[in-house]
């Protein structure tokens, strides 16, 4: 349970929360210097044996990785401030857990909550897509190209959705979290890129039915020395490339539903589409991938220049050192001049 400043958040889902937490095996609270008594709350309302609270410096996915690290117990609840599970929506989705050996995440969807915690449509998620009438089954699994391909569809620009829904509705495999921390670098949507970067390596169960209740709070101002785009630049595009990379090298563009349906709604994924997609489509293609390589010039244009204008500040300093030495000779000097003049 990460925590900073969360008081009236954690008080609303104390009673639900009461009724379970003395029956986990361990309850890891990672506060962040919070100062309007969130700790304390806490400590009242959950005087049990197997609770025990850290302080960390804030940063939310850096105390999402130090409680998971120190977390012993081989299925980890991530339980973020606010939003609330109840035991028996916990005890269905470990039936799903173990029911399913060797899956790393057991994805569910959420009942979404508004700001008052009063029930609210919500928005569609990805895992909301993989159920149509035809399908009748109450968990479906993915691994591998399907999951990859699954997951880059999810993450289509510029929403970035992310595939594993809200971990508040999840259970996790804690050794795969342990080898696999969050990033910590990539501003909100950390979980997102966890869920881009790790596709090929995981294998998830999805749930049909709703578990746990998930708060929709109004999108906070990005905390993050980065900007949302360069966020994306840097790690989200990067990220991307990688895993569209990899699922080009591991199948053939047809060998199932989900890596088809992913070619034909996919906008960066420029040479997949070029294997696959007719003539106009590619021309159309290559035109965005000019209109790339054309900012990628000038983004290098721009580096030249301050690398230019960083060299003109080396000289200058340079000439500002030499002068600072002849002054200090000058100084060096004065002491005579003045033992002559009172002389």
């Amino acid at each position: 349970m990460p925590t900073r400043d969360s008081r009236p958040l954690i008080a609303h889902s104390v009673p639900l929360l009461q009724e379970w937490l003395p029956k986990a095996g361990e309850v890891i609270v990672v506060d962040s210097n919070s100062t309007d008594g969130t700790r304390e709350l806490i400590e009242s309302a959950f005087p049990y044996p197997n609770v025990q609270i850290h302080n960390r410096p804030p940063g939310l996915y850096a105390a999402w990785n130090f409680g998971i690290q120190t977390a012993s117990r081989p299925i980890t609840y991530i339980s973020t401030a606010g939003d609330a599970i109840s035991e028996r929506d916990l005890a269905t989705l470990n039936s799903v857990f173990t029911s399913h050996p060797h899956v790393d995440v057991v994805v569910s969807s959420p009942r979404f909550l508004d700001g008052d915690c009063q029930p609210t449509p919500g928005k569609v998620w990805p895992i909301h897509k993989l159920w149509t009438d035809e399908v009748d089954q109450d968990v479906i699994q993915l691994s591998g190209p399907d999951l990859v391909a699954f997951a880059l569809k999810a993450a289509h620009p510029p929403y970035y959705n992310n595939w594993l829904c809200s971990s508040a509705s999840n259970l996790y495999r804690t050794e795969f979290l342990k080898s696999h921390p969050f990033p910590e670098n990539a501003g909100h949507g950390a979980d997102t890129l966890f869920g881009i970067q790790n596709a090929r390596h995981m294998k998830a169960a999805f749930y049909r039915h709703c578990c746990g209740t998930f708060v929709v709070h109004e999108k906070s101002s990005n905390a993050h020395h980065l900007s949302a785009d360069e966020i994306f630049d840097l790690y989200f595009l990067r990220g991307y490339q990688e895993e569209l990379r990899w699922l080009v090298e591991q199948t053939a563009p047809d060998s199932s539903a989900y890596v088809k349906d992913l070619l034909l709604n996919l906008e960066p994924g420029y040479e997949i589409h070029k294997r696959s997609l007719p003539t106009v489509r590619v021309s159309l293609l290559e035109d965005e991938n000019g209109r790339l390589r054309a900012r990628n010039q000038a983004l290098q244009e721009k580096v030249a220049q301050l690398k230019e204008h960083n060299a003109s500040l080396k000289g200058q300093l340079a000439q500002v050192k030499i002068d600072g030495k002849q002054n200090d000779f000058a100084l060096k000097k004065i002491p005579k001049f003045l033992r002559r003049w009172l002389a």
